[in-house]
């Protein structure tokens, strides 16, 4: 049943993934579509998560509210930058990068912890380095746009990495029996932070629907069903964090996502990648491999 969840957690999230990258091919048109896409998806993920929170006896600590705050803030900054790097640059290669971000829970565990650091995980976190430097390249009218795709990639690399942190330590912390009343406080909190942003930025502004690449209905339908997955992918890795092994977990849960998030985007998508960026992606995916198979490696040698 574990391994059953497991494979329901990659697909979902591959799903979860590719409905982002045609948000932000298709729907984002200007700063306000981001914050209105990234409002519409938490709003449904947080009344899901309410709800479950509610059914199983909702409990929250003084510090589950300010760190569940706080979480949201995070996951809700994660999500605005994955979508604005999705909008100017391939999914394949972003996909990629922002799923390295595992480095940074792995590095705040030896720093904070006192957890062993293999010479594999610094191994392939100097690949992953040189896979971002490959990824850059100028466009055919000479302008390095790739470079403003680079700093998104970036920002979402920090956030989502800044969420394993959070999560490991609501975790290891005395209130970790608290995890639903989290989640439901962090995702009302990243709907809030989404809806003022979105109400900010459009203020004054007409709307012009016959720009938008996806009618209301679709998006609104899209939108509820991406919801529905982080909700689903938000209670199933906690659930599977706790029941199987990181050696087992992390390396199908991240390698196999983005293995399949890169086929998706060569077929769904039709994205073609040059000379340059496919030894990039190489050296990525040979940095994801290091990385999800760091632990392993580290009792073999």
């Amino acid at each position: 049943m574990n391994y059953f969840l497991l494979a329901l957690s990659v697909c979902a999230n591959v799903a979860y993934s590719s409905f982002y990258n045609y948000f932000g091919k298709k729907a984002v048109k200007e700063r306000s579509d981001n914050y209105r896409i990234n409002m519409c998806i938490y709003s449904v993920a947080a009344v899901i998560l309410v709800a479950i929170s509610i059914i199983s006896g909702f409990k929250a600590s003084l510090f589950t509210v300010l760190f569940g705050i706080a979480f949201g803030a995070v996951t809700a900054l994660s999500g605005i930058f994955k979508l604005n790097a999705l909008n100017c640059g391939p999914m394949s290669f972003t996909i990629l990068l922002i799923t390295s971000s595992m480095i940074l829970p792995a590095f705040s565990g030896y720093i904070i912890w006192d957890e062993s650091l293999s010479v594999w995980k610094i191994v392939g976190t100097v690949l992953m380095i040189v896979a971002a430097y490959f990824s850059t390249e100028k466009k055919k009218d000479g302008k390095g746009a790739s470079a403003k795709w680079l700093i998104f990639c970036f920002l979402a690399f920090l956030f989502m990495g800044s969420i394993g942190i959070m999560q490991k330590t609501q975790q290891k912390s005395s209130f970790a029996s608290e995890t639903g009343a989290f989640l439901a406080i962090a995702f009302v909190s990243a709907a809030i932070l989404c809806t003022v942003s979105y109400f900010v930025s459009s203020r004054g502004k007409k709307e012009k629907t016959e720009e938008k690449g996806i009618d209301t209905k679709k998006l609104l339908l899209l939108t509820v069903i991406c919801g529905a997955f982080i909700a689903f992918l938000n209670k199933v890795n906690l659930y599977l964090s706790g029941v199987l092994d990181s050696a087992v977990l992390f390396p199908i849960q991240n390698g196999g996502t983005t293995m399949m998030s890169v086929v998706v985007a060569m077929t769904l998508f039709r994205e073609k990648v040059s000379g340059r960026r496919l030894v990039g992606m190489i050296i990525a995916l040979c940095a994801l491999l290091i990385l999800a198979f760091s632990e392993l490696l580290a009792k073999i040698s």
